[in-house]
C-alpha cells in the first residue's frame, strides 16, 4: 500500500529520494479505512466472514493466490500451480524474460554507485546529488516479474509486469524526468498524462 502511494506521489510531484511524512500518513490512514470497511462487512454478513476466514487459511497454506485483475476492480483467485504453468508457457512463447539462478542485486548496487561517483569526479553531476541518487542497500530490491490475470479474456491469460520500484537504478531513472519535465511542460502546451485523460478528450 505504502509503495503504491509513494510511487504515485513521485510520479505526480516529479520528486526523488525519501517520501515526505505526508505520504506515509496518508497510506496508513487509507489502510486503516480499508481494514475498518472490511470489518464492517464482516459484522453485517456472517457468510462473508466465513468465506474470508476460509480464504485466509488457504492462503496461509500456500494453496491459493489472490491477485488484482488487469483492467478491472475485482480480485482473481487461483492455485499457485496455474500461475506457474501459465508463466512458463508465456516465457517460452515470447522469450522475453529469463529466469536467473543468482541475484545480481549487490552487483547492481555497486555498479550504480560506481557510475555516480564517476559522474561526480568528471564534474558531470553535482556532488549534492550523489547522496540523493545512490541506492540504499538496506532498502534496495531486485526488479522482479509478476502477473495480473486478464479475467476479461478467454483462458484468463497473464499480463506480465516488471516491478522496479525499489531497484538500485530507480532514483536514477526518475532524476532525468525531474529535470526535463519542467522544460517539456514549458515548451509543449498540449500533453496527456495517461490513456484516461486521452479518452476524456
Amino acid at each position: 500500500m505504502k509503495d503504491k502511494v509513494a510511487e504515485a506521489w513521485r510520479r505526480e510531484t516529479h520528486t526523488i529520494g525519501k517520501n515526505p511524512i505526508l505520504v506515509e500518513q496518508f497510506a496508513n490512514r487509507l489502510e486503516e479505512e480499508l481494514r475498518n470497511k472490511i470489518n464492517e462487512v464482516r459484522a453485517q454478513d456472517p457468510i462473508v466472514e466465513k468465506a474470508l476466514e476460509r480464504f485466509q487459511k488457504e492462503q496461509k497454506k500456500g494453496k491459493i493466490i489472490f491477485r488484482q485483475t488487469d483492467k478491472s476492480k475485482v480480485f482473481h483467485v487461483d492455485r499457485p500451480e496455474t500461475y506457474i504453468q501459465k508463466s512458463i508457457a508465456y516465457m517460452k512463447k515470447t522469450d522475453a524474460y529469463q529466469e536467473i539462478e543468482e541475484s545480481p542485486l549487490n552487483s547492481m548496487i555497486e555498479k550504480t554507485e560506481e557510475l555516480l561517483r564517476n559522474l561526480v569526479n568528471r564534474k558531470l553531476l553535482p556532488g549534492k546529488y550523489f547522496e540523493k541518487l545512490k541506492p540504499n542497500p538496506a532498502d534496495a530490491e531486485l526488479p522482479h516479474l509478476y502477473y495480473n490475470p486478464k479475467d476479461h479474456k478467454v483462458g484468463e491469460p497473464l499480463r506480465p509486469i516488471v516491478s522496479g520500484m525499489k531497484s538500485p537504478t530507480q532514483k536514477n531513472s526518475a532524476f532525468p524526468d525531474q529535470i526535463i519535465r519542467p522544460i517539456f511542460d514549458k515548451l509543449t502546451p498540449h500533453s496527456l498524462r495517461n490513456s484516461i485523460e486521452f479518452l476524456k478528450h
